[in-house]
This record gives structure tokens, sequence and C-alpha cells, in this order.
């Protein structure tokens, strides 16, 4: 079923104009810090917790054939897109707008483009004097990345599952231990009288 219209929220990367449909945007945040971890793949900048969500910033830049997104600056933000698989999220140096884009104004990408840019589009439309591409979430991970990408995410949970019950026994250790002194305690005074 194709849309007649969609909203597109424009970010620009690089100095160049990208555009992604809103509705397969999750959220839009502000630069967060960067949990590193040993084993994530090269094209993972890091891990950012989002509304207590572990989620992996991807740096597209490397698929786009373009420098990456400036992370540092204080204007950067985060695109979080909900895939089948989860959540993952990319950079952008500052989000520009937000239009509204007519079916009719988009076109389909034309041949003579790079191959690997027009990869991951949907399409194209024209705003002002420059073409924006209109990037898709979900063509951005190919299978292998997509496979990696879920291995990490499992490892992840797997780690928040383990952490939490390691708290649970030391919370339940913790108790214990305050009750046994307390009944020592008590059979100290005990003794007393």
């Amino acid at each position: 079923e194709k849309r007649s219209e969609m909203e597109v929220v424009c970010f620009n990367i690089d100095g160049r104009e990208f555009g992604v449909d809103m509705t397969r945007t999750k959220t839009i945040e502000n630069r967060k810090d960067l949990i590193n971890r040993p084993d994530l793949p090269d094209f993972v900048m890091g891990i950012v917790e989002i509304h207590g969500d572990l989620i992996p910033l991807i740096d597209i830049s490397q698929m786009l054939n373009i420098k990456p997104a400036d992370y540092s600056s204080n204007d950067a933000k985060i695109l979080v897109f909900l895939m089948r698989t989860g959540s993952y999220a990319i950079p952008c140096d500052g989000i520009s707008e937000i239009v509204h884009v007519e079916n009719a104004d988009t076109r389909t990408m034309p041949n003579y483009f790079v191959k690997r840019e027009t990869d991951y589009t949907d399409c194209v439309f024209k705003k002002g004097n420059s073409l924006v591409l209109v990037l898709n979430p979900y063509k951005l991970l190919n299978d292998e990345r997509q496979e990696k990408l879920m291995t990490l995410l499992e490892d992840m949970e797997k780690e928040r599952i383990e952490k939490k019950r390691r708290e649970a026994e030391e919370l339940k250790r913790k108790k214990e231990e305050e009750k046994r002194k307390r009944e020592e305690e008590m059979r100290a005074l005990e003794e007393k009288k």
C-alpha cells in the first residue's frame, strides 16, 4: 500500500542533507555518552542508553562513503530507528527540519548514482536546489550486519539479566547477614540478663 505523502526528518552528516521517513523514526535524542565494549562490530561506534534501553550507535558514514558525523559536537543528535530485531541509532551533525513530501515529488534513484549509495535509499526528492536522499533504516543494515547486531543485543541482554540476578543475590546476602547480626545481638542481651 503506497502512501501519497510522507513526513521526512531531514538531517545533516558531513555537510550533506539526508532524510528518513518519520514513521520509521522511533525518537530523536541529544548526544549521549558512548558506552564502549570489546565485542563491538566495526560499524558500531558504541552503545548509548536512552530511557533505560541500551541502543547500538551505528556509523553509517562507511556505508554512504562520507565523513562521519562530528559526534563530539554539542549539536550532534541521535536518530533512533525501530527494527524488527530491536532498536538501533545513527548519529548526525544536526536535524535541519521535518518536511512534508508529496509522493509525486519523490523519484526513485537514477541508475547513474553510485550503487552503494542507492542500496540504502527509498527515494530522493528535490529541496531547494539540492537532492535529499531518503534513507531506509532497514536497508542500512544488510543481513550480516543485522546478524552481528542481534548477537550484540542478545549478549547485552544476557549481561543485564545476569547483573540483576547478582544484585538480587547480593541484596539477599546482606539482609541475611543483618538478620544474623541482630539475632546475635539479641542472644548477647539475653545472656547478660
